[in-house]
């Protein structure tokens, strides 16, 4: 009986804590026809079907933008800048993610 509750009480804390894994997602943007890089773009994460962005970053000098504390899940990630094309692209989050470079 008393191994039954301890295996179940380990269960549960494992899969609590599986769910409030927080994650790094960096991406770095690139002007899509001269190769340079965009700094100070605004780039979010918001939650399929949500209006509003759970997670928000400007991309810094060299385009590079980085999300820490993420929780694991489905995501739209969308980058934007007055002048260059918006774009958006559904991510998966499951632990530290490098999107690699995303072209405006």
């Amino acid at each position: 009986m008393k191994l039954r509750v301890l295996v179940l009480l380990l269960g549960i804390f494992l899969l609590s804590s599986l769910s409030f894994a927080q994650s790094r997602v960096t991406v770095k943007l690139m002007e899509e026809e001269s190769d340079e890089s965009v700094p100070y773009a605004t780039v979010t994460l918001t939650k399929p079907g949500a209006r509003s962005a759970v997670y928000a970053a400007l991309s810094d000098e060299k385009g590079a933008a980085v999300f820490s504390g993420v929780k694991n899940g489905p995501y739209v990630l969308k980058a934007e800048l007055l002048g260059f094309k918006t774009i958006t692209k559904e991510i998966k989050i499951s632990g530290a993610i490098d999107l690699g470079v995303v072209r405006m």
